[in-house]
């Protein structure tokens, strides 16, 4: 919507705090366009206006956020995101999906992702480049198998209150709770069993690395419902040795993955395999699994691997999956899922 003097209360009101590039149309006019506004809404303008209190204090809000966003370096537009560095370079990109974290905002392209975190976790942000960029692989084969799993680091950067890692990911990918929310909150079981079966290979190989992801999560994993395959896009921040001591993590994986951490609240290899299977349980519907056993829609194998304890070696892990889940379905075959990705992604970015 761009901003005028006609704008209704109704569609003033409509635009969250936090999205002022939805009001008002560029950086550049955004004192024009608040004085404007301003000047209608103003309750001393309009005394016999019941909303115009109430609107009024939100446009406030809202050229708050858009002088802080424009002097923080960065702009979004619906679909466009704009981030000035501190040495003066410009970088914009298309998105698909914006999503808030706890510590920042991504967004979400084609086959680019790019992280805007907030200066107050510079030490979230490090770990994550510093992890992203030393990942290490046993040969070209495994590298072949386990990079298109993760994204890789193609620039980072900050902005007077941003720190921006951009990365590339493979094409076609939509965030796992997303695609969730689109069948009404559970996947169908033999889908769900190629997401875990996709993370329980990863959980391998982290598990060769010797490093515990923590932050397996809905929102931290990208699937694509073609290919039926999965990226841990997200979560690297979180990221730390078997043995060195965990970082703030997101709920989810705190509330997911304790029975893995002892009282020294060290990571261990078993966090991860946790994890995995709260995002299978999730990707069901029933992220704590309580009715899983009792849901006849799901295999008992497969329930029951899902809400047991994991092995405590990752690749043992990975061998009972494959038991469970050939007891489930039988032998692997590729079954269609009938999503468009593309329209999806708008429905939920409209939400």
């Amino acid at each position: 919507m761009a901003a005028t003097e006609t704008a209704s209360a109704e569609e003033i009101l409509a635009v969250p705090k936090e999205w002022p590039e939805r009001l008002f149309s560029a950086a550049a006019t955004v004192d024009t366009e608040w004085r404007g506004l301003a000047k209608r809404w103003h309750p001393d303008r309009n005394p016999r206006d019941p909303q115009a209190g109430p609107v009024f204090r939100h446009l406030c809000d809202l050229h708050r956020e858009a002088e802080r966003r424009i002097g923080g370096g960065v702009w979004r537009t619906p679909g466009m995101v704009r981030f000035e560095s501190l040495d003066g370079r410009v970088f914009s990109m298309r998105y698909r999906r914006c999503r808030s974290m706890a510590i920042g905002d991504l967004y979400a392209g084609r086959t680019n992702i790019v992280f805007a975190v907030e200066r107050d976790h510079a030490d979230l942000f490090e770990n994550a480049r510093r992890t992203l960029t030393a990942l290490r692989y046993a040969d070209g084969a495994m590298e072949a198998e386990f990079s298109r799993n993760v994204p890789r680091v193609v620039e980072s950067f900050e902005t007077a209150d941003r720190l921006v890692m951009a990365v590339t990911v493979s094409a076609d990918l939509v965030l796992l709770d997303d695609l969730a929310a689109h069948f009404e909150g559970a996947l169908e079981p033999r889908a769900a069993a190629w997401i875990v079966s996709g993370l329980s290979n990863i959980a391998c190989w982290l598990a060769w690395s010797g490093l515990a992801h923590g932050a397996i999560c809905p929102d931290t994993v990208m699937v694509s419902p073609r290919h039926h395959s999965v990226v841990l896009a997200g979560g690297w921040f979180h990221s730390v040795p078997f043995g060195a001591a965990l970082l703030p993590s997101p709920e989810f994986a705190v509330r997911h993955g304790r029975a893995a951490v002892g009282h020294d609240k060290k990571a261990t290899p078993r966090l991860d395999l946790e994890l995995v299977r709260a995002v299978g349980r999730a990707a069901l519907g029933d992220p704590d699994g309580s009715r899983l056993l009792t849901d006849p829609a799901v295999p008992r194998p497969m329930a029951e691997w899902l809400v047991l304890p994991p092995a405590d070696d990752a690749f043992e892990d990975y061998r009972s999956w494959e038991r469970a889940r050939e007891a489930s379905f039988g032998a692997r075959r590729f079954v269609e899922m009938d999503v468009d990705v593309d329209a999806l992604i708008r429905q939920r970015e409209e939400i």
